[in-house]
Parts: C-alpha cells; sequence; structure tokens
C-alpha cells in the first residue's frame, strides 16, 4: 500500500492510525499484526511515528492466517442479548480472548461455541470491543458485526462510556490519605500518566518525570469510599481513561492496593483479585439514549465482607 497524506486531519496523527482509515474494516491492532514493514518518505519508521502533510506511506500488510480457534462450550452468563450486542457477567480468572500463553478456554471461544459472533471482522478476538484482565470479573459488551463493532469502539476511544467498578483495597497506612478523610458522598481524583515500569516489564507505573511523561499516557480514576474494617476499604471507582491495569496502579499508588494484587501489592495469594466490574453504561445501535448494565456483586466480595 502507498498513498500521500493529503488529509489536514491525517496530520499529526499516528501512522497505524492512518492506515486503519485508508484500509477500511482493519483496527489499529490488526494494523500492528498485518504489517511487515512501513516507511515514511523511504524512511523506516514505527508505527506510532506522527505524520505530516506530504509524507508519501509505503506499508507492507501481509495476510495473517486465522488460528484455529476451536469453539468450547464454556458457561456465560448473559445480561442483555439482541440482534446487535450481547453483554456478559465474565467470571474471575476467565480470559477475554486468546493471546500470548492464553488459547484454549477463552470467552471468545465461548460465545463462538453458542453462535454469538462472527469472526469475519477479527479472526483473533471476534465481537471484542474492550476487555478485563483474566482475574477481574464482571460486565463486558460484545459486538456481533462489523458496524457494531466500529460503533461501541467509538465510543470507547471518545470516552463516551461510563464504566464503575467494585474494589475491596488495603486501607493504607497514611492516616492523612485522602481516601480516609475525604466524606463518603465525594469522589478523590488521581489524574496522571502510566507507563512501562522499566524495572519489571509485566508492570505499569505511574511516569511521573519529565523526561518519562511522553512514554507514558494520561489515566484518569475517580474513588469513593462506600465503607470499610480496620484493615480493607469498600471503594466505588470510576475510569475516564482504559489503560492496562489502570485501576491496580492507582490503587498503589494511593498506597491502597487492590486485596490479592500480588503484582501491585501484597504477595499474599491466599486472597483471590478483589476488582469487579459492577456497571456499563453505553449507548446501542439505533439508539440514542445510553442503557446501563449491572453485574451483581460476586460471592467473593460478599464472603469476605461478613462480619464488617
Amino acid at each position: 500500500m502507498t498513498f500521500i497524506v493529503e488529509n489536514p486531519l491525517h496530520e499529526g496523527l499516528r501512522v497505524d492510525a492512518v492506515l486503519s482509515m485508508v484500509e477500511q474494516g482493519l483496527t489499529r491492532s490488526q494494523i500492528k499484526q498485518r504489517c511487515k514493514a512501513v516507511r515514511v518518505n523511504k524512511k523506516s519508521v514505527k508505527l506510532s511515528h506522527q505524520l505530516r502533510l506530504g509524507d508519501l506511506i509505503e506499508a507492507e500488510l501481509v495476510e495473517l492466517n486465522p488460528p484455529n480457534l476451536e469453539p468450547q462450550d464454556i458457561d456465560i452468563q448473559v445480561l442483555y442479548e439482541d440482534d446487535k450486542v450481547i453483554v456478559l457477567n465474565k467470571p474471575q480468572g476467565l480470559v477475554v480472548h486468546p493471546g500470548a500463553g492464553h488459547h484454549p478456554h477463552t470467552l471468545v471461544q465461548g460465545l463462538l461455541y453458542h453462535h454469538k459472533v462472527s469472526q469475519e471482522s477479527d479472526p483473533l478476538r471476534p465481537g471484542i470491543v474492550h476487555r478485563l484482565d483474566k482475574d477481574t470479573s464482571g460486565v463486558i459488551i460484545v459486538a456481533k458485526d462489523s458496524y457494531t463493532h466500529a460503533m461501541l469502539s467509538d465510543q470507547f476511544k471518545n470516552r463516551r462510556v461510563e464504566k464503575l467498578y467494585l474494589a475491596i483495597l488495603h486501607k493504607p497506612r497514611d492516616p492523612k490519605s485522602p481516601l480516609l478523610t475525604m466524606p463518603e458522598t465525594e469522589w478523590y481524583s488521581v489524574r496522571n500518566r502510566i507507563g512501562r515500569d522499566p524495572l519489571n516489564r509485566k508492570r505499569f507505573a505511574v511516569v511521573e518525570s519529565d523526561s518519562e511523561a511522553s512514554t507514558g499516557r494520561l489515566a484518569v480514576t475517580h474513588f469513593r469510599i462506600r465503607g470499610g474494617s480496620p484493615t480493607s476499604l469498600l471503594a466505588q471507582i470510576k475510569i475516564e481513561t482504559g489503560r492496562t491495569h489502570q485501576i491496580r496502579v492507582h490503587s498503589a499508588f494511593l498506597g491502597a492496593s487492590v486485596v490479592g494484587d500480588t503484582l501491585y501489592g501484597a504477595k499474599n495469594r491466599d486472597d483471590t483479585l478483589m476488582l469487579h466490574a459492577y456497571r456499563l453504561r453505553i449507548t446501542l445501535p439505533n439508539e440514542t439514549i445510553p442503557r446501563e448494565f449491572e453485574a451483581p456483586i460476586p460471592d467473593r466480595f460478599i464472603r469476605y465482607m461478613e462480619g464488617w
């Protein structure tokens, strides 16, 4: 594929973003999978390279051999379904889609078994608009066709989706922590940048220095405390952005890591991750008023909070 950047709206955008606009039907993640090489003005660049008007782009896209996703009879709890979407309550411990180290037994394979989605739009992640970490439970929405996938993805991209999580946090040791001093009716906001932890590639971290800020991405999280015990807090958490591990990183940043989070908190493996996607507010195709979907509070939360 070869073309010149002539649209003023494309100036300043990343190469992969413009390629996904020109090669309609491909997402940025699909561009990344299929792009063998890319050159701008005859020089090899990364897909994150920002473009200018008049730039000559040469991209070599290859066809992928779709993975053999064998449908599996996985029990899925449906919260809502119509001819465009399906809203599920993802159980803890279930991976959303195949990836590095995770090919068998995923939510996608369960959806394929029950004929809920088609592999036409994305052979590896059919219907997946957003995802939850393996050990995070809760509400997740899946598109049944390419139009719905694009429509829902646009809402996530432009932050028109409201996501509310429930988490049980370790109580901060600092008695002056805002999580301990603010009224229950108020929200405390964390707004900073998150990037890959240079000391541990499996982790992400808050990036604070000016020299590192350019490598991080803006992350905004809001916390409201709804109760607790001498050692733990029950928090409602809203996120404006959807960075990897965002809630877990910001909770640890406040000295209140999520209970059961062995990557960012205490290494007590007796506890399971106490993070649940409780509510999703989003507009469905052919509708103008957003709908709200809720996943019931899981049993592990109820058991943990007994006696509070």
